[in-house]
């Protein structure tokens, strides 16, 4: 984590929404600077590794080699890291989320939702009440309410 020190992570997070989003202008919007202080972030970022990130054409900056690679591991560090902050917020809020058939949302859930909130103040509770089955593993939903004898794979 040493190396890491000598780089400051603004310069980081400049290059890699230069990277990703293609112009400084871009850059500079989504970080809420000016176009040239995204220039100068990466300069500076450039100059304490030692490292052209970037070629400077008529058309703009175009990621070196070493920049292409660069910037694909600066990309998944940073998703990484919204990941990390996310949860925070996960955390604060505490909401279930459960998907129910509207009928069973309307006829047995809501009329005792009053016991559950007296019981649970800080759970809050989202209801996704469709007569679609939700993919469990690729969703927000945390719990499932079904009926019936369908085939639902992995499924209690």
């Amino acid at each position: 984590m040493t190396m890491l020190n000598r780089v400051h992570l603004n310069g980081l997070r400049a290059v890699e929404t230069v990277a990703r989003l293609g112009s400084l202008a871009a850059a500079a919007g989504e970080l809420n600077v000016s176009a040239s202080a995204v220039s100068q972030q990466i300069k500076r970022t450039e100059k304490q590794l030692g490292q052209a990130l970037f070629e400077r054409t008529p058309g703009g900056l175009v990621p070196t080699e070493f920049g292409a690679v660069f910037t694909a591991r600066l990309g998944a560090g940073f998703r990484e890291l919204a990941q990390a902050v996310a949860l925070a917020d996960e955390a604060s809020q505490c909401t279930l989320v459960v998907s129910v058939a509207p009928a069973f949302a309307s006829k047995w859930l809501l009329p005792r939702l009053s016991r559950h909130f007296a019981r649970h103040p800080n759970v809050l509770l989202r209801i996704d009440a469709s007569g679609r089955v939700a993919d469990l593993d690729h969703s927000d939903i945390d719990i499932g309410i079904r009926m019936g004898v369908g085939k639902w794979p992995g499924v209690q």
